[in-house]
């Protein structure tokens, strides 16, 4: 895997990204939660989805563990859809175009 490179980072977290074999994989750590936070990252996730769309990239991932309801629920929240399912992890897309 390629390093991560950084979209947005601030003191309540950072958004990163990999490249593995020309696929994006998101990455996202937060340090505190909250709706008003939710917004401004989608916002911050919705810019830079348009242009990596601009680019010719046409999807993003993640890939998280397979018991971990809530943060499934979270990736939901951000536009991910389930796409591939193991016995411990769930690969998740999105486009980047408008959802």
């Amino acid at each position: 895997m390629s390093s991560r490179s950084t979209v947005l980072k601030n003191e309540y977290g950072h958004l990163e990204y990999q490249v593995f074999k020309g696929a994006y994989f998101v990455h996202l750590t937060l340090h505190q939660w909250s709706k008003s936070l939710y917004k401004k990252y989608l916002i911050v996730f919705e810019m830079w989805l348009l242009d990596l769309a601009e680019d010719g990239i046409e999807d993003v991932f993640v890939i998280i563990p397979d018991n971990d309801k809530k943060l499934y629920k979270f990736e939901e929240m951000f536009g991910f859809k389930e796409i591939k399912r193991n016995d411990s992890a769930i690969l998740m897309a999105r486009s980047t175009r408008s959802t």
